[in-house]
């Protein structure tokens, strides 16, 4: 769903908030992936 450019940005972002806030991210990313899979309306999304 995610291009590399989009995954590698989540994937530093991730790494940023643990590392310099101690927060976990987790839900919130699957949530984008989820809604961009249904914004691109594949099946299993739903």
């Amino acid at each position: 769903i995610w291009d590399i450019k989009k995954t590698v940005q989540y994937t530093i972002e991730w790494y940023r908030m643990h590392l310099e806030e101690n927060f976990v991210i987790t839900d919130e990313q699957i949530k984008r992936y989820l809604n961009t899979a249904k914004e691109n309306e594949l099946i299993w999304a739903y």
